[in-house]
């Protein structure tokens, strides 16, 4: 946190940049529709002019680092939520057979590491070669009923993050070690895939396994 000196200090010189030069920043606020740029950030009006208050700018000048920390709080879990979502559907576009979507959902320049599946070369690089993958997987297992639980994402940066599960399908489990989600062209793309398979079950074995597991974030 900034201390309350440092902080007094960022005020009254930014205070007094807004006073040489109102005009340009009431520009600026009206072009930004300035309104939104005080969401977090409190106003004093003690300090601060009546002017000062009427412009979204001049709010800027009184910052509180605290409602900026609660503002990274609440997008870090914005974007969290983006990701589970993402992820969610990953599985039951999955489950429902859009071979399509679920390939398209990796970047082109993706990587894959599917662990103790006998894969002759590891990672498998890009979308193409990993859309071949998970053809060959689906066409020789039929795999289907896939199931992530004990889910976990850490938010890396305003646009990726890293998911990581167990999981379980109608062939076999095992755990995600990472699934790395980037923003990319507002949809959330997968650029790295890091699993591994610990059993293989028969069709019906891995659900009755695991039928009593919580399906939930963690």
């Amino acid at each position: 946190m900034m201390s309350s000196l440092k902080l007094a200090k960022i005020r009254s010189n930014m205070q007094n940049l807004y006073v040489g030069h109102k005009d340009i920043f009431h520009q600026i606020a009206k072009g930004v529709g300035g309104a939104s740029l005080s969401k977090c950030i409190e106003l004093d009006h003690v300090n601060m002019s009546s002017e000062q208050q009427t412009c979204p700018i001049g709010k800027l000048f009184n910052c509180d680092d605290t409602g900026v920390v609660q503002k990274n709080d609440s997008t870090k879990e914005t974007i969290r939520q983006e990701i589970l979502a993402a992820s969610q559907e990953w599985v039951r576009r999955f489950n429902t057979g859009d071979y399509k979507y679920t390939i398209d959902t990796y970047l082109p320049n993706a990587k894959m590491y599917p662990r103790n599946t006998k894969t002759p070369r590891l990672p498998v690089e890009q979308r193409e070669n990993i859309g071949q993958w998970w053809k060959t997987f689906l066409d020789t297992t039929g795999a289907k009923n896939l199931v992530y639980y004990n889910v976990d994402v850490k938010v890396t940066g305003p646009d990726s993050g890293d998911l990581s599960a167990r999981w379980y399908m109608s062939v076999g489990s095992g755990h995600i070690d990472k699934e790395t989600w980037i923003k990319n062209d507002g949809r959330w793309s997968l650029a790295f895939d890091d699993f591994t398979v610990e059993e293989t079950h028969s069709a019906t074995g891995a659900v009755e396994e695991h039928k009593s597991d919580v399906m939930e974030s963690a």
